[in-house]
């Protein structure tokens, strides 16, 4: 097996989680895999993702600006691996919604 497999980076899941866990629409958001911000992965911002519908796309950095949200909506944050031309990978991804402050 390849060292740069997708097989191999498969098992490479992280704790994705959202920071502040009970936002308001006044906060920064910070996406955090395995408890830190890691600049070797992507991370995609998206709004109002549910079944069947993964949501808008708005923001690809792992702080999402409290300008950039609206109070009532839900807002997910996915990691990805990503090496060009050897891996795109889904790592894990969290979920918040934002209230009024």
């Amino acid at each position: 097996m390849s060292l740069f497999s997708p097989s191999v980076f498969a098992q490479n899941r992280v704790q994705v989680t959202i920071s502040p866990a009970n936002p308001t629409d006044s906060q920064d958001l910070t996406c955090l895999a395995d408890g830190t911000p890691n600049p070797t992965y992507i991370y995609l911002w998206t709004r109002n993702p549910g079944p069947g519908n993964s949501g808008t796309p708005i923001w690809n950095n792992p702080v999402l600006p409290a300008g950039q949200t609206i109070a009532g909506e839900t807002y997910s944050c996915e990691v990805r691996l990503v090496i060009p031309g050897i891996v795109d990978q889904s790592l894990g991804s969290a979920t918040v919604q934002v209230a009024a402050d």
